[in-house]
């Protein structure tokens, strides 16, 4: 899975991250609740961090001109 240009590799509990170029940049161990869609949520806002601070992730927000 991709999520802010990070790829997630999972493995149990167990998370890798890497940069689409392979780079391995985290390696996460999340608790063993098969609670994946929180999870998930939280993985949208590590990898945002992740991304801007490897400069592989933009928001695209749009500024309403007028």
């Amino acid at each position: 899975m991709t999520l802010n240009n990070i790829v997630i590799v999972q493995s149990g509990n167990e998370y890798l991250l890497y940069l689409e170029n392979q780079i391995l940049v985290a390696h996460i161990a999340m608790p063993d609740d098969k609670a994946y869609i929180a999870d998930a949520k939280a993985f949208d806002h590590i990898t945002k961090a992740l991304g801007a601070r490897w400069g592989v992730y933009s928001s695209k927000k749009k500024t309403q001109k007028g």
